[in-house]
């Protein structure tokens, strides 16, 4: 009898939180509305760009919240401040704005790049959730969502450079492993 020998590869990545499967889940949500605008469903696609949006304003308050954790750590100056730190009290947005110059002495720059397009990414994400529809039309679901993605890995990287300048990013290699598509930053339509 003859002898049929095969082989059998698997792969996978083993992530370090939910940063990183996040931005594994968002290469994953572009790749799926690419297909489905292939197959000509624009409601769908709009579905799972809404998501894009919800996990893209996600990355950015993760890598936000992280890094005021690392940075206050073990800094007896801001103990007491430490519990005047929680999003439930503040807000994403509130937060963003003044925390950084509380702790560093220096704001977040939120009115250009990146960090402006993360606050529309924000607002969207805001208006997904909180409002019952969001009628938008996006006449490129995927495009939309790659500019998304790109602006929110951009933005997560001039957040955490704020506070630790000099620094390599965190994720530098999972942004190697899951590259987003270098695109424009996202801009509300």
């Amino acid at each position: 009898m003859p002898r049929i020998t095969t082989s059998f590869t698997s792969s996978y990545s083993i992530h370090e939180d939910g940063w990183t499967e996040t931005l594994a889940g968002l290469k994953f949500l572009i790749s799926k509305i690419e297909e489905v605008e292939k197959e000509g469903d624009s409601f769908n696609s709009v579905i799972l760009l809404r998501l894009v949006f919800v996990s893209s304003s996600y990355l950015a308050e993760q890598i936000f919240i992280s890094s005021i954790d690392k940075y206050i750590e073990g800094k007896e100056e801001f103990r007491e401040l430490a519990s005047e730190f929680s999003l439930k009290k503040v807000g994403i947005s509130k937060a963003m704005k003044e925390w950084p110059k509380i702790l560093t002495g220096t704001k977040l720059n939120l009115g250009e790049g990146a960090l402006q397009s993360l606050r529309e990414i924000t607002n969207k994400r805001n208006d997904i959730i909180h409002k019952l529809s969001d009628l938008t039309q996006y006449p490129n679901p995927s495009e939309t969502a790659k500019k998304v993605v790109f602006t929110a890995t951009e933005a997560c990287k001039l957040i955490e450079n704020h506070f630790f300048p000099g620094e390599e990013f965190t994720y530098k290699e999972w942004l190697e492993q899951f590259p987003p598509e270098k695109t424009n930053f996202y801009k509300k339509i």
